[in-house]
């Protein structure tokens, strides 16, 4: 079995949203903070649309790598989903939903992870 490089698929998730538009995008190391994942990205989406768009990318290029959704929560009609990839954990919410629940700062102690690439 193949050992996943959780910290490569949190960069390649905040990369993909990115391509379909996400905003306010990060990559959070929490592994000091919590067992629930070794990082988490969370990213803003504005339609029901722009989640599935962001899903679908995720899900088609992580399963194209043999990377296994563990479970997903929500659905894109809902202003939060959660895509678990064991060690990843994805957050795609809705600006206000955001700004409701704070996750940023909730994990405030977390290391940001440097996603973008390039100089």
């Amino acid at each position: 079995m193949k050992r996943v490089n959780f910290r490569e698929v949190a960069k390649t998730a905040a990369r993909l949203a990115h391509t379909k538009h996400a905003e306010a995008i990060v990559a959070l190391d929490v592994r000091r903070q919590t067992v629930l994942a070794e990082y988490f990205v969370i990213a803003t989406v504005h339609s029901p649309a722009q989640m599935r768009a962001v899903q679908d990318s995720l899900i088609q290029h992580f399963r194209s790598q043999g990377v296994t959704l563990l479970r997903r929560e929500g659905e894109p009609s809902a202003r939060w989903m959660v895509l678990d990839y064991g060690g990843v954990v994805m957050h795609l919410l809705h600006p206000q939903v955001r700004r409701f629940y704070r996750l940023d700062q909730l994990w405030d102690g977390a290391r940001h992870i440097a996603w973008r690439q390039g100089p």
